[in-house]
């Protein structure tokens, strides 16, 4: 199976839509799985009306919907997104699919950061835990929706540093995540991330001190870690 790799660059929440969903419903029958690489101008997003409450305050870009789950969310021009086309198979199904997406976004952090990201899940027990084992307190114990991505240690807690929001439709999967890489995070404080109240959110740029820019040579060493998580023998990358 082959994957080909496309760095758009810069587009715009509707764009991007407007591509996957055309993607999509041509995608059963090629033989090729697709990931757009790309980033957003400014700009809020939701997927359904419930969303909305998760607003704090007056947005200073525009809000538009997505046809993804994940809640609200931030994008600009700091953010890596990442779009595929996958035809789901056999034993390979959605649980596979999102665990594949963190997985590309942990090797990025460490391959190409050398930071340490790690998942967050719900455990059996009924309390939050991180992936390494080491319990956490957040939410009140209470379970969410949306704890999924990629998170990191800051100052000893954790910050969310990578988002999912994936749609599956007849067969394929589309829509994908974001990470962090330098956007700017004073917009995040006017939402509840991923519908999470009172989370923290970081970056590769905060994290590390230094600033990043999101460009096409970042896109490719991304989408050939991407390959490599999701097993393709074959890797096509254009820009």
């Amino acid at each position: 199976m082959r994957l080909r790799a496309i760095w758009i660059d810069r587009l715009t929440i509707s764009e991007l839509e407007g591509i996957l969903s055309r993607q999509s419903k041509k995608h059963l029958s090629s033989s090729d799985d697709l990931l757009f690489l790309l980033k957003h101008p400014p700009s809020f997003s939701y997927h359904k009306e419930a969303d909305l409450k998760h607003i704090k305050s007056s947005l200073s870009y525009p809000l538009i919907k997505a046809e993804r789950g994940g809640g609200v969310m931030y994008h600009d021009e700091g953010q890596l997104v990442l779009a595929p086309v996958v035809k789901l198979r056999e034993g390979f199904g959605v649980p596979e699919y999102v665990y594949a997406l963190e997985e590309t976004m942990i090797r990025v952090l460490n391959e190409l950061f050398s930071i340490k990201g790690f998942r967050i899940r719900w455990s059996k027990d009924g309390y939050w835990k991180a992936e390494d084992g080491r319990p956490l307190v957040l939410f009140n114990n209470r379970f969410l929706p949306g704890i999924q991505g990629v998170w990191v240690y800051e100052g000893g807690r954790p910050s969310k540093i990578g988002f999912l929001g994936c749609k599956f439709e007849g067969g394929v999967v589309s829509r994908g995540c974001a990470l962090n890489i330098d956007p700017d995070l004073r917009e995040f404080s006017k939402i509840d991330p991923c519908n999470l109240p009172g989370i923290n959110v970081t970056s590769v740029g905060k994290l590390k001190g230094m600033r990043y820019e999101v460009n096409c040579e970042l896109a490719k060493k991304v989408a050939q870690i991407f390959c490599e998580t999701m097993g393709y023998e074959k890797f096509l990358f254009e820009a």
